[in-house]
């Protein structure tokens, strides 16, 4: 019996001993598996961004399946705008910790260089690490600038997904982007990488995007909403866009007058010093076709934002143009117009109008009113020049218009502005107030007949004594004049120096 109870005891202690060593074991290993998966991490992260990697903590749980909890992620040497920085990570990986199933990343802030980051060595690790998804909400883009003096190109990522995350390839991503002039959410997906670790702001880049009609409050002066869709390619630093926008009513509102737009345009959009080139536009305002080429300076800066562009008319239309500028239900003027043009929008949070520079020339070869009052008055004019003032079957109120227009903080000025009607061609300069309508020209009008025979009966016998006076250099008469009043209602008169 002494001899059995003590084998017992012996069998219990060697079994005993035998647990604990696989316990002590089984401890052991999955500690040097915890701190094999962090070093792997680590490496592989070095590896496909050629930064340093730091992390305020790292956690491993093995059962039921590996998953990995870390806090504080910074990578990159910049301590103001480390290349990556990321409040939490939850990764939840299969059986296998190479194998990541899914991972959800908060507080993500990305600062893209756009010249040499100085990518350190890394060592390749003993595995690569693959990545099913990566999921981030609020997603923080900055695309830093060649100088360190100019201003980021930001952007803010309300949802980011990314799929098949493998060091050395392109993975797909879905995101929505946040714009904020107009306000927008933006729906965008594509392929991204491989990573460019040296230099990434030559990552690739390339997708499709989607804005939904958006509205244009946020534009101080500007009417409607705003949709556009298109595609993009190139690297983060540089990016070729090209797609179409609409503005089915769009208006200025110093009008009021909603009108058609459609354009499709290509953009080089350059974040080394935060500008963009349109390369090509082609648009239709109502009937009007349009095209233009220019530049965008201080993209980033809603404020500072500074846009000038060339712009060709060579088939427009007169009552596609003026009613954007003027206030009224219908349009003043028709007919043809040519026109070309070079736009500013200066900087500033002002009315559009206010910030608005533009320098044209145009034409309009049979330019038509539309107000009964005033082709009235045109024709009069007309009939005098023809030296016929009764003739109420003669005189036309069809007139060619040519000049040019400087348009400054809601004012345009007209120089070299020849107005032609049949049998009399006027030569003015002048002002145009956008905001009340108001017109100031002043110039010479010549007329086929001698100013004697614009009238009859006794005003046309002492107008006799005048005709030396205003005789024209080619004969007809060439009388100075002035037109003053409102848009709607012009008055015509000479324009004689006052004596004293």
């Amino acid at each position: 019996m002494k001899t059995s109870h003590r084998r017992l005891i012996l069998s219990l202690a060697g079994l005993a001993v035998v647990i604990g060593l696989v316990v002590l074991g089984g401890y052991l290993l999955a500690s040097a598996f915890r701190n094999a998966v962090r070093t792997r991490a680590i490496e592989n992260l070095q590896r496909e961004f050629g930064s340093e990697v730091r992390f305020q903590a790292f956690q491993v749980s093995l059962m039921p399946r590996v998953h990995v909890v870390a806090r504080g992620l910074v990578i990159g040497d910049d301590k103001t705008r480390p290349l990556v920085e990321a409040t939490a990570l939850d990764a939840r990986c299969g059986l296998m910790p190479w194998r990541v199933q899914t991972v959800v990343v908060r507080g993500l802030a990305l600062h893209i260089p756009t010249r040499s980051a100085g990518a350190v060595a890394a060592s390749k690790p003993a595995w690569t690490v693959t990545v099913e998804k990566i999921v981030s909400e609020h997603v923080q883009v900055e695309i830093l600038p060649a100088s360190n003096q100019g201003t980021p190109l930001r952007a803010e990522l309300l949802h980011l997904e990314v799929k098949g995350f493998e060091a050395g390839h392109a993975a797909e991503f879905n995101a929505s982007i946040l714009s904020s002039q107009p306000r927008a959410q933006i729906e965008a997906s594509g392929h991204l990488g491989p990573w460019n670790a040296p230099n990434p702001g030559l990552t690739p880049l390339d997708g499709k995007y989607s804005m939904p009609p958006s509205n244009l409050v946020a534009l101080p002066g500007i009417e409607g909403y705003l949709s556009s869709q298109g595609q993009f390619r190139g690297v983060l630093e540089r990016l070729e866009l090209s797609g179409e926008a609409n503005a089915p009513a769009l208006a200025l509102s110093i009008s009021g007058h909603p009108e058609s737009l459609h354009v499709t345009f290509q953009t080089m959009i350059d974040a080394t010093d935060c500008s963009a080139a349109i390369e090509q536009l082609n648009g239709t305002l109502q009937q009007s076709s349009f095209q233009g080429q220019g530049t965008v300076r201080d993209l980033a800066d809603d404020r500072g934002r500074d846009i000038s562009m060339s712009v060709s008319m060579e088939q427009g239309r007169l009552e596609d143009v003026i009613p954007l500028m003027v206030k009224s239900k219908t349009s003043p003027i028709s007919g043809a117009l040519h026109m070309e043009a070079k736009l500013e929008l200066g900087p500033g949070e002002a009315n559009i109008i206010d910030r608005l520079r533009v320098n044209s020339d145009f034409s309009a070869p049979n330019a038509r009113f539309s107000s009964l009052n005033l082709r009235e008055k045109l024709r009069n004019i007309s009939r005098k020049a023809a030296g016929r003032p009764h003739d109420s079957a003669s005189g036309s109120s069809i007139s060619s218009v040519q000049g040019h227009v400087q348009l400054k903080k809601g004012r345009a000025r007209f120089t070299n502005l020849v107005f032609n009607l049949e049998d009399a061609s006027a030569h003015l300069t002048g002002t145009y107030q956008l905001a009340t309508q108001r017109l100031d020209f002043q110039g010479r009008l010549w007329m086929a007949a001698k100013l004697s025979q614009t009238a009859t009966g006794m005003k046309a016998f002492l107008l006799k004594v005048a005709d030396p006076f205003f005789r024209g250099k080619h004969g007809g008469s060439l009388v100075p004049i002035r037109i003053a009043g409102t848009r709607s209602d012009p008055s015509f008169g000479l324009d004689l120096p006052n004596k004293k």
